[in-house]
């Protein structure tokens, strides 16, 4: 992944949608450190549970930030059935 090209897609993204990275960070669970460490440059990898938390939360498809992916993960259209998919697994996991 092109670290410092995912950095200005996020920050574009993020701006673009009105959040700060507080509020970035607040819909994702990642520290707003963390965020802004990303889109400086500080942080040079990502996991792949944050890539799709981010995803989520600026409501564009991983392929946008990560174009490279394109073809490996789902578009858009299918964050809809995988936040049910989250949804369905916390929920399983609170009541365990």
């Amino acid at each position: 992944m092109n670290m410092p090209e995912f950095a200005r897609r996020l920050k574009a993204a993020r701006k673009s949608r009105g959040l700060s990275a507080q509020q970035l960070g607040d819909a994702t669970g990642i520290e707003r450190s963390v965020i802004a460490n990303i889109e400086t440059g500080r942080r040079h990898s990502l996991h792949v549970g944050e890539l799709v938390a981010i995803a989520l939360a600026l409501d564009v498809s991983a392929t946008t930030l990560v174009p490279e992916l394109s073809g490996v993960v789902p578009g858009r259209e299918d964050n809809s059935r995988l936040r049910e998919l989250l949804s369905e697994i916390a929920a399983k996991a609170v009541s365990a």
